[in-house]
């Protein structure tokens, strides 16, 4: 019995072993299956990829590229098209485009800036902007100029593709930009365009460029007298909804909205002398160039705002909300005139209104006391919300936002 219970006990283990090899080796091929999906799934990806960048170049030309530049050379790298001007040792202008990609794209910087070889003459180099001198153990000495290596196209315009947004690190899509200028306003502008459309869903035709002048000043210790742009623009184009706008802002820090400097197309090119959106019928051109009406451009947070009055939409002698800043602190009373995007009716009472702007982007408030609202036939918060008002009174200074304290309804002209 001792005999075949050892028998019994080997033919189990051996079965167990044979199982366990069965069962490791099964593994093993699922692991390699999945192994070669992955490795199919990333060829996939960059073929996608290659042919998103293939499809961008191609929608550009479409279009037409700007024509009229005095002096340029084209250059087209992965997913841009630009037209470089050796006088300035910047581009006239960089065309790009924006797809919806970007909402789920996961690329970081890429931070690998270079000559952009393609330019026969040679393009502008790092010794442009700054100097870096090794001093121990690969530590570096920069040495700037005092300006920053500014985007024409942004690198988070294609974060879906490494190859793509490395292109952006050309020194040929580069321009030198204030500090302040390039990290705050010209990146809220860009940052505004993304928004727009990951919440449309569309795509946007953007050229991107500086205001070049034959007098412009050169940025000193460039070593290719790299010229320093007084201005930049950016224009931006939704084929599918057939809408667009220009902004000219600049070299500079500024505090006012963006849409401040919404201008028209027509306005930029008699500026630059090119011609923008070639290939369309001139009927369309004439619909797209002359438009600058930001409000539809408005996203998230923003939408529900309005863009400040133009002085043929108030009254004689009055302000809009762009210009009340300017009298904050003065103790002069004036008139400004906005819509009331925004109320709110405090629990002690107190009622505050946003002219223009919404919290927390608001450019100019009101506010109404509670042992003041005997003196109104209406409840502020709610008759006034959405109309167009002109305020009169002293402008203050509350957070660093323009606002002003009413106290009767005689102080408050309805404009609708």
């Amino acid at each position: 019995m001792k005999h075949l219970f050892l028998l019994a006990s080997l033919v189990c283990l051996s079965t167990n072993t044979l199982f366990s090899q069965s069962f490791q080796d099964s593994i093993e091929v699922y692991e390699s299956s999945l192994e070669k999906l992955e490795s199919e799934k990333q060829k996939i990806k960059e073929q996608l990829n290659e042919f998103k960048i293939s499809y961008i170049n191609m929608q550009l030309k479409s279009v037409g590229l700007p024509l009229g530049a005095k002096q340029e050379e084209i250059a087209e790298h992965a997913g841009l098209i630009l037209s470089y001007n050796e006088n300035h040792e910047l581009s006239n202008w960089v065309s790009s485009m924006i797809l919806p990609d970007i909402e789920q794209g996961n690329f970081s910087r890429t931070n690998d800036f270079r000559p952009d070889t393609t330019i026969s003459t040679g393009s502008a180099v790092e010794a442009d902007y700054f100097l870096k001198t090794l001093i121990s153990d690969n530590k570096f000495d920069y040495d700037g100029y005092g300006y920053d290596r500014g985007h024409l196209a942004p690198s988070a315009d294609y974060r879906w593709s490494q190859k793509a947004m490395s292109a952006t690190y050309y020194y040929s899509n580069m321009s030198p930009q204030c500090p302040d200028f390039n990290r705050g306003k010209w990146a809220e502008t860009e940052a505004f365009l993304r928004s727009y459309v990951m919440e449309n869903k569309t795509e946007l035709m953007v050229y991107t460029g500086p205001i070049l002048k034959d007098d412009l000043p050169k940025v000193e210790r460039s070593v290719n007298q790299m010229s320093l742009p007084d201005y930049f623009y950016k224009i931006a184009i939704d084929t599918r909804n057939n809408r667009a706008i220009a902004f000219l802002m600049p070299n500079q820090m500024f505090e006012d909205p963006i849409e401040n400097y919404a201008v028209t197309i027509d306005s930029i090119e008699k500026l630059t002398g090119l011609d923008f959106l070639p290939k369309l019928d001139e009927k369309h051109q004439v619909f797209l160039e002359s438009n600058c009406n930001a409000e539809p451009w408005f996203s998230g947070k923003q939408k529900g705002d309005r863009v400040a009055l133009s002085k043929d939409e108030m009254p004689k002698y009055a302000f809009n909300t762009r210009d009340a800043r300017a009298f904050m602190g003065t103790n002069k009373k004036i008139t400004v005139c906005g819509t009331v995007v925004s109320t709110h009716k405090s629990r002690k009472g107190n009622t505050f209104l946003n002219l223009d702007k919404s919290f927390p982007n608001q450019v100019f408030s009101v506010t109404i006391w509670e042992s003041d609202h005997v003196n109104f036939s209406y409840e502020p918060s709610v008759f006034l919300k959405d109309k167009k008002v002109c305020v009169t009174g002293k402008v203050g200074e509350y957070q660093g936002i323009p606002s002003m304290y009413l106290k009767h309804e005689r102080n408050i002209q309805l404009l609708d």
